[in-house]
């Protein structure tokens, strides 16, 4: 992204509670996505007679923690431990990376022996470290909506892109987390009405035509693009995790910083009673996932 320090600080500070707690959400939704991506990969190189490259050569932009990035290792090796993957995960936010890094010897290393995880500190919008034609399989797993020029990152996903590459961009269509947020804001007095605030995705690419329309402006072909939708539920998170999601998350810098007694009281009041009696929120959302190639 490109970003002031301030926000590159923010999401550094969220690295650590996203590791622990958020990324299962995220990848539940980038698994499908990334499945299909490797599909239509593996169909594409097929078609033209050939064999896929060695190592299989993939980018993870705005990897956060590596959700995406670990889940596409998982997709091409996990039915052929052997299988060659060079990976690129790409950041702004080192904090981010850091907690990714730390995650490489258990989730790659110890059980691929043939993949190789580089990070790197990276503005989504200037991939420069990335020759053009260079990336076989290229994922943004919710990214795009936090981007000050998302025409530019689309351009450089596409330029990296390989003749036979994909890629494969995620993005909120509704979330559950930023509806009890505004909510709260109302409650707080920070909004004056719940239409006063909403995330960029909810309003810009939450649907099939402004993602369309999105990489079609960039210069992607409309042969080249599918839109795709996924809609899953069930987890429930633990309510102080939820508020610091919302003081902590840069997604909710404009509504935030929530008084933390007062927004646990709010969700509690909402939410439900794990086993042990701890108060819960249940958490569901809807995504768009875009293809290209």
């Amino acid at each position: 992204m490109s970003t002031n320090s301030g926000e590159k600080t923010g999401w550094s500070t969220h690295a650590s509670e996203y590791a622990n707690r958020g990324v299962e959400f995220t990848q539940a939704f980038a698994v499908d996505a990334i499945r299909g991506a490797v599909q239509s990969y593996g169909s594409k190189t097929n078609k033209d007679g050939r064999t896929c490259p060695s190592p299989i050569r993939c980018l993870d932009v705005a990897a956060g923690t590596g959700a995406a990035a670990f889940a596409l290792i998982d997709e091409l090796c996990s039915d052929k431990s052997e299988s060659a993957v060079s990976m690129i995960a790409t950041d702004f936010s080192d904090g981010m990376l850091e907690q990714l890094k730390e995650q490489i010897p258990s989730k790659v290393t110890h059980k691929y022996p043939n993949v190789n995880v580089e990070t790197r500190e990276l503005d989504m919008h200037k991939l420069e470290d990335i020759p053009d034609d260079s990336i076989d399989i290229c994922t943004m797993s919710f990214g795009i909506m936090f981007a000050k020029d998302p025409f530019e990152v689309i351009r450089e996903v596409h330029r990296v892109l390989s003749p036979q590459g994909v890629a494969v961009i995620l993005t909120w269509s509704w979330n559950s987390i930023s509806s009890d947020l505004q909510e709260a804001a109302l409650d707080q007095g920070k909004i004056a009405k719940l239409t006063d605030f909403k995330l960029p995705p909810l309003t810009d690419y939450g649907n099939e035509h402004n993602l369309r329309t999105l990489a079609l402006e960039a210069g992607v072909k409309s042969s080249d693009l599918s839109v795709s939708y996924t809609q899953k539920g069930g987890f429930s998170f633990p309510i102080p995790f939820l508020v610091s999601v919302a003081n902590t998350n840069p997604g909710f810098a404009e509504i935030a910083p929530f008084d933390e007694k007062q927004l646990t009281t709010f969700l509690t009041a909402k939410g439900d009673r794990d086993a042990n009696g701890d108060p819960t929120r249940y958490v569901g959302a809807t995504a768009m996932s875009l293809r290209i190639g």
